[in-house]
């Protein structure tokens, strides 16, 4: 058997305390500003369509959905598949194109059934991932860095909305 020369490099997984603070605000607006990001969905927003739907509108973010998050986000036009199973080629194609350099994951825990554990779904500068289960953070991605965000969906949001020229706005289609 052969051992690496170097211990494997782990990447940075922050895992904030639980509940949204002024820092964790300000920390998931600059995870967020300085490049392109787009969102992906799952069953856990299902209450907070709406929200979810108007932080698309403010930014022209590009959004995916789990098996379980299909009509949340499925009609709006910056919809670009369903991931997992049953998923979509259009999911992997639509991140090429628009290259997002992170990814806002909004109650999902990114388990196989909704990823598939593929490569090409992990954002090169890494997930904010917001759950109330913080058990999801960087489980199913270990080798991408993280920022864990154990909070209501609805919070964050109502803290992003507000801030979401920030965040800059992309041009869809």
């Amino acid at each position: 058997m052969c051992w690496p020369a170097s211990p494997i490099a782990i990447p940075r997984h922050e895992l904030p305390a639980p509940g949204l603070s002024r820092a964790l605000a300000d920390a998931i607006v600059e995870a967020l500003r300085p490049s392109p990001f787009a969102v992906w969905v799952g069953w856990g927003a299902r209450r907070h369509g709406a929200a979810v739907r108007r932080l698309l509108d403010l930014t022209g973010a590009p959004v995916m959905s789990s098996p379980r998050g299909l009509g949340i986000v499925d009609r709006h036009p910056q919809f670009i598949g369903v991931t997992g199973n049953g998923g979509h080629d259009t999911v992997v194609e639509g991140l090429r194109r628009w290259r997002p350099q992170h990814v806002l994951v909004l109650g999902s825990g990114l388990g196989e059934a909704t990823s598939g554990w593929r490569r090409e779904l992990a954002p090169p500068g890494g997930f904010v991932h917001v759950d109330l289960d913080a058990r999801v953070f960087g489980r199913s991605y270990p080798h991408v860095p993280t920022l864990g965000v154990q909070a209501d969906i609805g919070d964050v949001l109502a803290v992003l909305l507000p801030r979401a020229g920030e965040l800059g706005r992309r041009t869809f289609g």
